[in-house]
Protein backbone atom coordinates (compact mmCIF):
# COMPACT_ATOMS: atom_id res chain seq x y z
CA UNK A 1 0.00 0.00 0.00
CA UNK A 2 1.51 3.37 -0.68
CA UNK A 3 1.32 6.15 1.53
CA UNK A 4 0.07 9.66 0.10
CA UNK A 5 1.22 12.52 1.81
CA UNK A 6 -0.56 15.66 0.37
CA UNK A 7 1.47 18.63 0.52
CA UNK A 8 -0.01 21.62 2.37
CA UNK A 9 0.80 24.47 -0.35
CA UNK A 10 2.18 28.00 1.65
CA UNK A 11 -0.28 30.80 1.40
CA UNK A 12 1.59 34.10 0.96
CA UNK A 13 0.55 37.28 1.46
CA UNK A 14 2.04 40.15 -0.62
CA UNK A 15 0.54 43.88 -0.68
CA UNK A 16 1.52 47.73 0.47
CA UNK A 17 2.55 48.53 3.95
CA UNK A 18 -0.80 48.95 5.74
CA UNK A 19 -3.36 46.70 3.82
CA UNK A 20 -3.53 44.14 6.57
CA UNK A 21 -1.18 41.07 5.44
CA UNK A 22 -0.13 40.77 9.21
CA UNK A 23 -3.33 41.15 10.92
CA UNK A 24 -4.99 38.44 8.34
CA UNK A 25 -2.35 36.42 8.12
CA UNK A 26 -2.30 35.75 11.71
CA UNK A 27 -6.30 35.10 11.72
CA UNK A 28 -5.64 32.88 8.56
CA UNK A 29 -3.34 30.72 10.81
CA UNK A 30 -5.50 30.75 13.08
CA UNK A 31 -8.46 29.72 11.12
CA UNK A 32 -6.96 26.85 9.22
CA UNK A 33 -4.43 25.70 11.91
CA UNK A 34 -1.52 26.66 10.26
CA UNK A 35 1.81 28.20 11.63
CA UNK A 36 1.97 32.45 10.76
CA UNK A 37 5.32 33.83 9.60
CA UNK A 38 5.58 37.43 9.02
CA UNK A 39 9.11 38.29 7.12
CA UNK A 40 8.95 41.81 9.12
CA UNK A 41 9.24 39.97 12.25
CA UNK A 42 11.85 37.16 11.11
CA UNK A 43 13.70 40.52 10.15
CA UNK A 44 13.54 42.56 13.41
CA UNK A 45 14.04 38.77 15.55
CA UNK A 46 17.48 38.50 13.27
CA UNK A 47 18.38 41.58 15.13
CA UNK A 48 17.40 40.64 18.39
CA UNK A 49 13.93 42.76 18.28
CA UNK A 50 15.97 45.71 19.68
CA UNK A 51 15.60 47.98 16.73
CA UNK A 52 12.65 48.57 14.58
CA UNK A 53 12.27 47.40 10.89
CA UNK A 54 12.45 50.90 9.58
CA UNK A 55 16.06 51.50 11.84
CA UNK A 56 17.33 48.23 10.54
CA UNK A 57 16.95 49.58 6.88
CA UNK A 58 17.95 52.97 7.41
CA UNK A 59 20.98 51.49 8.82
CA UNK A 60 21.77 48.56 6.76
CA UNK A 61 20.40 50.32 3.10
CA UNK A 62 17.84 49.00 0.93
CA UNK A 63 20.28 46.76 -0.97
CA UNK A 64 21.41 44.83 2.47
CA UNK A 65 17.96 44.82 3.45
CA UNK A 66 16.60 43.22 0.23
CA UNK A 67 19.31 40.36 0.60
CA UNK A 68 18.35 39.64 4.13
CA UNK A 69 14.94 39.26 2.90
CA UNK A 70 15.72 37.25 -0.16
CA UNK A 71 17.87 35.35 2.35
CA UNK A 72 14.80 34.45 4.93
CA UNK A 73 12.39 33.72 1.76
CA UNK A 74 15.01 31.61 0.54
CA UNK A 75 15.20 29.30 3.92
CA UNK A 76 11.18 29.28 4.31
CA UNK A 77 10.86 27.48 1.06
CA UNK A 78 11.89 24.68 2.80
CA UNK A 79 8.45 24.67 4.70
CA UNK A 80 5.15 24.08 3.89
CA UNK A 81 2.00 24.59 5.51
CA UNK A 82 2.71 28.05 6.40
CA UNK A 83 0.75 31.06 6.00
CA UNK A 84 3.57 34.17 5.10
CA UNK A 85 2.88 37.88 5.19
CA UNK A 86 5.76 39.74 3.74
CA UNK A 87 7.07 42.71 4.07
CA UNK A 88 5.68 45.35 1.46
CA UNK A 89 9.05 45.55 -0.28
CA UNK A 90 9.42 41.82 -0.71
CA UNK A 91 8.67 42.23 -4.46
CA UNK A 92 11.70 44.53 -4.74
CA UNK A 93 13.97 41.58 -4.31
CA UNK A 94 16.33 40.38 -7.06
CA UNK A 95 14.01 36.97 -8.36
CA UNK A 96 10.94 38.25 -5.93
CA UNK A 97 8.75 36.94 -9.39
CA UNK A 98 10.99 33.43 -9.24
CA UNK A 99 11.26 33.04 -5.06
CA UNK A 100 7.73 34.12 -4.09
CA UNK A 101 5.49 31.77 -6.16
CA UNK A 102 7.89 28.78 -5.38
CA UNK A 103 6.88 29.82 -1.96
CA UNK A 104 3.18 28.90 -1.91
CA UNK A 105 0.01 30.20 -3.58
CA UNK A 106 0.52 34.41 -3.88
CA UNK A 107 -2.06 36.27 -3.14
CA UNK A 108 -1.84 39.84 -3.30
CA UNK A 109 -4.07 42.37 -0.81
CA UNK A 110 -4.67 45.08 -2.89
CA UNK A 111 -5.82 48.67 -1.49
CA UNK A 112 -6.41 51.95 -3.31
CA UNK A 113 -3.91 54.46 -2.43
CA UNK A 114 -6.03 56.87 -1.11
CA UNK A 115 -7.04 54.71 1.30
CA UNK A 116 -3.23 53.57 2.19
CA UNK A 117 -2.47 57.37 2.46
CA UNK A 118 -5.05 58.37 5.06
CA UNK A 119 -3.74 55.24 7.16
CA UNK A 120 0.24 56.36 6.78
CA UNK A 121 -0.26 59.89 7.21
CA UNK A 122 0.83 59.58 11.15
CA UNK A 123 3.63 56.39 10.75
CA UNK A 124 6.62 56.98 9.87
CA UNK A 125 7.19 54.64 6.12
CA UNK A 126 10.77 53.31 5.47
CA UNK A 127 9.98 53.42 1.69
CA UNK A 128 8.59 56.87 1.58
CA UNK A 129 11.76 58.31 2.01
CA UNK A 130 12.83 60.31 -1.00
CA UNK A 131 11.18 58.70 -3.28
CA UNK A 132 7.99 59.89 -4.69
CA UNK A 133 4.52 57.97 -3.20
CA UNK A 134 2.71 57.68 -6.61
CA UNK A 135 5.40 56.29 -8.84
CA UNK A 136 5.76 53.51 -6.02
CA UNK A 137 2.58 52.92 -6.15
CA UNK A 138 2.58 52.28 -9.42
CA UNK A 139 5.34 50.37 -9.90
CA UNK A 140 4.50 47.66 -7.14
CA UNK A 141 1.31 47.53 -7.92
CA UNK A 142 2.49 46.26 -11.21
CA UNK A 143 4.58 44.00 -9.56
CA UNK A 144 2.14 42.43 -7.09
CA UNK A 145 -0.20 42.28 -9.84
CA UNK A 146 2.64 40.03 -12.37
CA UNK A 147 3.68 37.85 -8.90
CA UNK A 148 0.25 37.17 -7.34
CA UNK A 149 -1.87 34.03 -8.41
CA UNK A 150 -5.05 36.01 -6.95
CA UNK A 151 -5.91 39.51 -6.30
CA UNK A 152 -8.21 40.49 -3.23
CA UNK A 153 -9.41 44.06 -2.38
CA UNK A 154 -9.38 44.88 0.80
CA UNK A 155 -11.45 48.06 1.18
CA UNK A 156 -10.07 47.82 4.42
CA UNK A 157 -13.40 45.90 5.77
CA UNK A 158 -12.04 43.24 7.99
CA UNK A 159 -15.32 41.07 7.54
CA UNK A 160 -15.60 41.46 3.68
CA UNK A 161 -11.56 40.51 2.89
CA UNK A 162 -11.36 37.33 5.38
CA UNK A 163 -14.60 36.03 3.75
CA UNK A 164 -12.79 37.14 0.22
CA UNK A 165 -9.83 35.11 1.49
CA UNK A 166 -11.87 31.99 3.03
CA UNK A 167 -14.02 31.76 -0.27
CA UNK A 168 -10.85 32.07 -2.61
CA UNK A 169 -9.54 29.16 -0.21
CA UNK A 170 -12.35 27.00 -0.70
CA UNK A 171 -12.73 27.34 -4.39
CA UNK A 172 -8.58 26.35 -4.68
CA UNK A 173 -8.77 23.58 -2.07
CA UNK A 174 -12.13 22.08 -3.88
CA UNK A 175 -10.52 22.91 -7.49
CA UNK A 176 -7.59 20.00 -6.31
CA UNK A 177 -10.38 17.23 -5.58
Amino acid sequence: MEDRVEKMTNIVLIGFQGVGKSFFGEKLGKLLQRKWIDTDLLINGHFGNKHTNREIFLKLGEKKFRSLEKELLEGLALEEGLIISCGGGIVEIDGAETILPQLGTVIYLYEKLEILQMRWDNTPRVYLQGKRLEEMYARRDRMYKEIAQEQVEGKWDQILLANSLQSLLLESHMGKE
